[in-house]
């Protein structure tokens, strides 16, 4: 037996589906609908994909229900542009933050502007971080942090709260 052949029939979705039109044939709509949930239309797809392939088990095997042809955000170029040179000068200027300069800027050319939500698909798409990721340390020896330390009073610890 071909190996593929031995993986679709241990398919056990398939094998369940197979299951559910054969008691379809036997009990009817409503115990069908009672006991799985699955629908008079479903169970007829299914059939029909089952006489369409000749009777073979790999024919109830779920398909991906996604399409085929997706649409693509289109953006104009310029405004790519734009948003990059801004994140280039301003790391962590966000898209909210962008929106009214971007309106500015497509107005004066004459194009439409993009939604907030848009710039951030922009701004990922493109991958414009210009800023490296994850936590930033300082240096504990800093002038920065000794001077912060300096001005804290230390503080006592109370062990044991004091009895009345």
């Amino acid at each position: 037996m071909i190996p593929s052949l031995r993986k679709f029939n241990a398919n056990e979705a398939a094998q369940e589906r197979l299951k559910i039109i054969q008691f379809y044939d036997a009990h009817g709509e409503t115990e069908t609908k009672k006991y799985f949930g699955v629908n008079r239309k479903t169970i007829w797809a299914w059939k029909n994909k089952l006489k369409v392939y000749g009777g073979r088990l790999e024919s109830l095997i779920a398909q991906s229900t996604r399409p085929k042809h997706v649409r693509r955000m289109m953006t104009d170029l310029r405004i790519v542009a734009f948003i990059r040179q801004l994140r280039a000068d301003h790391p962590r200027l966000g898209k909210v933050k962008i929106k009214p300069l971007l309106d500015q800027q497509c107005q004066a050319l004459g194009i439409k502007s993009l939604s907030v939500s848009a710039i951030g698909k922009v701004i990922k798409r493109h991958r414009l971080f210009f800023q490296p990721r994850g936590k930033v340390y300082h240096d504990p020896n800093s002038h920065f942090a000794q001077k912060a330390k300096s001005h804290r009073p230390k503080r006592t610890r109370v062990r044991y709260a004091p009895k009345p």
